[in-house]
């Protein structure tokens, strides 16, 4: 008999003994057929006791993932059962979904590594997130690289999170899964199928908001002066500081403008990703009602007539190239749970949130802090990249 190494669901067949007693005995019909039959039904008889058990009323604890921030119930080897069946799908860490941890700054640069195609690395140079650009679409993927496929091509599943361009002025960034009401092999799931393509960009079939970034120009300074501004709006971040509003399409079908984003009514119940004290914990109770987004804006230049230019002061010196991709973006408003500074500030610079600018000719410094996550500045960073100034019909 083959030698076999054998646990609950899994069994793998070397299968070579039997080559030798093959070879030995040709006229004999190989015994690995009814080998392999014998495990077939007894994998199927151990699946249906186990569909028994939980019947029965056993806890379904023992298969969620132990990771805090994963709703989604996982069946053993079910990862090998999807790439098996060609639905595998990458789903986004919580070191690329969270905030981070305090409001100090955190310093990345995007790279440019060809026409359509962008890297974001931590300022020690590790890897971070790639993106593709499509058209109007960038794929967003933990992976540094993409499978083979033409520039023009969509990539084929391997990718995390969606920047979406939904009109000529507004992106928004979708993740692959659901922390709402993901469940197993697409059951219960958000994404709306059976939607055609005009419907997918307007109406969220993507999954879970996770951004709403919109352009927009404004006049500054002197007349015939004018910077291109940022409007974005992103989940509301609880007070322990992880936790996350989650704008499911399928919870928020009822409230969802033609743009797929909620419309954003001050609610005393919040539906969240799980708590990091409570991993049970999905929803937040407040006394009155809160909002369930942050917004930011751009922080506005300041007319510099000593060089005849409109200036903004960016922290750090890493922004070292003059260019109309530089902007720093600010709060707001506080959101909720954060600390209201005592010291006055006038110019806004402690609600600043994010800068954006060129480094050196493919490279990007790209610094954000506490309450923007990773995906998120990589996205509005991606948006300014593909941010085509039109001019001005005469």
């Amino acid at each position: 008999m083959a030698d076999t190494m054998q646990r609950p669901g899994l069994s793998i067949d070397t299968d070579l003994p039997r080559q030798g007693e093959t070879r030995a005995k040709p006229n004999v019909a190989p015994s690995g057929f009814l080998e392999r039959a014998s495990k077939m039904l007894s994998a199927h008889l151990n699946a249906a006791a186990d569909d028994d058990d939980k019947k029965d009323g056993s806890p379904t604890s023992e298969l969620t993932s132990p990771t805090w921030g994963n709703t989604i119930i996982k069946e053993p080897f079910q990862d090998m059962d999807m790439l098996e069946n060609g639905h595998a799908r990458e789903y986004l860490a919580e070191e690329c979904l969270s905030p981070t941890q305090s409001k100090s700054w955190t310093y990345s640069t995007v790279e440019r590594t060809n026409k359509n195609q962008y890297k974001m690395y931590w300022n020690n140079d590790q890897f971070l997130l790639s993106a593709k650009q499509v058209g109007g679409t960038f794929y967003i993927s933990q992976y540094e690289n993409f499978p083979e496929s033409g520039e023009a091509d969509e990539p084929t599943g391997h990718y995390c999170a969606v920047l979406r361009k939904a009109t000529d002025h507004n992106f928004k960034l979708y993740s692959c899964g659901c922390e709402g009401c993901d469940q197993s092999f697409s059951t219960y799931t958000c994404s709306n199928i059976n939607e055609d393509a005009a419907a997918t960009a307007v109406e969220g079939a993507d999954r879970q908001l996770l951004a709403d970034i919109s352009h927009f120009t404004k006049a500054a300074g002197v007349v015939g002066s004018e910077m291109r501004c940022f409007s974005v709006v992103i989940p509301a971040i609880m007070d322990d500081k992880r936790s996350r509003v989650v704008w499911c399409p399928r919870v928020s079908r009822g409230v969802t403008t033609s743009g797929g984003t909620p419309r954003g009514t001050p609610s005393c119940q919040l539906m969240t990703s799980p708590s990091p004290r409570n991993k049970n914990q999905h929803i937040f109770t407040f006394d009155t009602p809160t909002s369930d987004r942050i917004k930011i804006g751009s922080k506005l230049p300041v007319w510099c007539p000593e060089v005849n230019s409109l200036m903004l002061k960016f922290h750090g010196g890493r922004i070292r190239e003059a260019s109309a991709k530089n902007f720093m973006l600010m709060l707001d408003e506080e959101p909720v749970g954060a600390q209201l500074s005592a010291v006055p500030d006038p110019t806004g610079n402690n609600r600043v949130v994010m800068q954006f600018g060129k480094f050196s000719k493919s490279k990007f410094a790209l610094d954000f802090r506490f309450p923007l996550a990773p995906i998120q500045a990589f996205a509005i960073g991606l948006s300014s990249c593909a941010w085509n100034v039109k001019p001005l019909a005469t």
